[in-house]
């Protein structure tokens, strides 16, 4: 399979998605009522390792939009 600019578009959007979903869910389990009721899933790891994705997919879809 070859890369091209689209699919490292779509992944740095779908990578946002995840981020930002990541980050309000962090932001939430942050302000919970009850400290004790905590989840199973890393939401701040989560945003940030879709953070890094995201990044370096869209650098990766600038630089296949500058070569054409």
């Amino acid at each position: 399979m070859e890369l091209d600019f689209t699919i490292c578009a779509s992944v740095a959007v779908f990578a946002a998605m995840v981020a930002v979903l990541g980050w309000l869910a962090d932001r939430r389990r942050m302000r919970r009522a009850d400290p004790d009721a905590v989840g199973w899933v890393p939401w701040r790891g989560l945003s940030f390792w879709a953070t890094m994705v995201g990044v370096l997919a869209a650098a990766g879809a600038v630089k296949f939009w500058m070569v054409g």
